[in-house]
């Protein structure tokens, strides 16, 4: 072949790979069933980033005894299924597994990364990625996400791959633009 050819292929093979990566965030906006998370805010600016808020959720950090869950070989960057079930006022975690669980009727599991295991408290407890922990506001507007007064919400779409995807994000009721 030609360095053209090898060229055009080149281009089209990347157009691909983002084209197949918006399609897979399309399909979650899509399909997704709608979970609503408690949030707290971190880091409101960063030097490179501009203006964005890094959100922990409160159900980042699960006591595994509370759950009932036995398992102590997490390690990080494993893969972890959490079973959601709906919750006053936020959806709350029933489960954890390291395989896809079955989960119940209205129940939906999410995928997550494990950060790190913890059990030298007495309490075992799993901190986890669900990869939707940060987004970008407007240009002035991260200092209003600080303080203990600010209450955040977070809406997600979790596709039946447990995929999430946040869509939406409540700043005291009230619905913020998420870029």
């Amino acid at each position: 072949m030609t360095s053209r050819r090898w060229f055009f292929l080149a281009v089209c093979a990347q157009a691909l790979v983002l084209l197949a990566m918006v399609g897979a965030y399309q399909y979650t906006l899509a399909t997704g069933t709608r979970v609503r998370v408690a949030t707290e805010p971190v880091d409101p600016w960063d030097p490179f980033r501009g203006e964005y808020v890094q959100l922990r959720y409160r159900i980042s950090t699960l006591d595994l005894a509370a759950l009932g869950v036995t398992e102590r070989n997490f390690t990080r960057g494993q893969t972890v299924w959490v079973v959601l079930a709906p919750g006053e006022p936020d959806w709350q975690p029933v489960a954890v597994a390291t395989a896809r669980p079955r989960p119940a009727p209205g129940q939906v599991p999410v995928r997550a990364r494990v950060e790190w295991f913890e059990e030298w408290t007495g309490v075992p407890r799993l901190h986890l990625r669900y990869g939707t922990e940060s987004f970008f506001v407007p240009e002035g507007e991260a200092a209003a996400f600080q303080g203990r007064e600010v209450v955040l919400e977070a809406e997600w779409a979790v596709d039946r791959f447990g995929r999430a995807v946040l869509t939406r994000l409540f700043r005291n009721g009230r619905e913020v633009r998420v870029e």
